[in-house]
């Protein structure tokens, strides 16, 4: 049985998280090597100190909500910056991978991905990728993959027959 209560490392989404980030607050990890995976991430908090100044300046930031979702992230409209975008090879790496194009003509998975796709806020949209990961693990292994086929996890690979294995 396993302990709900446990984050996961928001750097490699993969062990339980031990430490938080003095800086963010909201992102937890499990090592020094996540650790300074997220610090080279933000350019050491650089760049997430001058989201911050600029978002303290814009009043179209001001009027939003912070995000409060149940899940491990806890983030402000400052923060959004540190999430990357996709790639255009990254995007092509998911259109050549059998595993990724089986799975989304599952309904019930296209059905949570569109669901998740026609939030409107970017904040509302983290937070229920945050609570799917969470309470279904198939949704959770499905992320697992796709951010292992685009190559932003470093600790996991995928074998040929689509499982999820630890690099060695």
């Amino acid at each position: 049985m396993t302990n709900n209560n446990k984050i996961n490392c928001s750097i490699c989404f993969v062990n339980t998280s031990k430490y938080n980030c003095p800086k963010c607050k909201n992102i937890k990890y499990c090592s020094i090597e996540c650790s300074n995976k997220h610090k080279e991430q933000t350019n050491d908090h650089k760049n997430i100190s001058q989201n911050n100044i600029e978002s303290n300046n814009s009043i179209e930031n001001s009027n939003k909500p912070r995000y409060s979702g149940s899940g491990n992230i806890n983030i402000s409209n400052a923060n959004l910056a540190y999430f990357k975008q996709v790639t255009e090879e990254q995007l092509k790496k998911l259109d050549d991978s059998k595993y990724i194009q089986s799975c989304i003509t599952h309904k019930k998975l296209k059905e949570l991905i569109l669901e998740v796709d026609n939030k409107t806020l970017d904040y509302d949209r983290i937070d229920l990728l945050e609570q799917y990961r969470k309470n279904i693990p198939e949704f959770n292994e499905f992320i697992l993959k796709v951010l292992t086929t685009i190559g932003t996890l470093d600790n996991l690979s995928i074998d040929n027959n689509g499982n999820l294995i630890p690099k060695q």
